[in-house]
């Protein structure tokens, strides 16, 4: 294996290059990265914006039908949640 850097021939195990410091992903760090970067995301279309969206449409009923403690109640709770959802898998790392 090889430094992408300098090209400086280098064993697999290393996590630097002992030639000019570059650091080395490990194998499947990338790919590993990039799925968790997916699923992050689906994650947050999936439950996030329709329990926003949700949250939203029990506010708007409560408020035009009259207000009802129970659907407003029920609307802010599932902003809450779409909020929790997004802090939790967006700002993942």
């Amino acid at each position: 294996m090889n430094c992408p850097k300098c090209g400086q021939e280098i064993s697999e195990t290393d996590a630097y290059c002992p030639n000019c410091g570059c650091g080395l992903e490990a194998k499947g760090t990338r790919a590993l990265r990039t799925f968790n970067q997916v699923s992050s995301i689906l994650v947050l279309v999936v439950i996030g914006i329709p329990t926003a969206l949700a949250g939203g449409c029990f506010l708007i009923m409560s408020f035009v039908g009259g207000i009802q403690p129970g659907l407003i109640a029920l609307g802010l709770l599932a902003v809450f949640a779409a909020t929790v959802t997004y802090v939790v898998y967006a700002y993942k790392k």
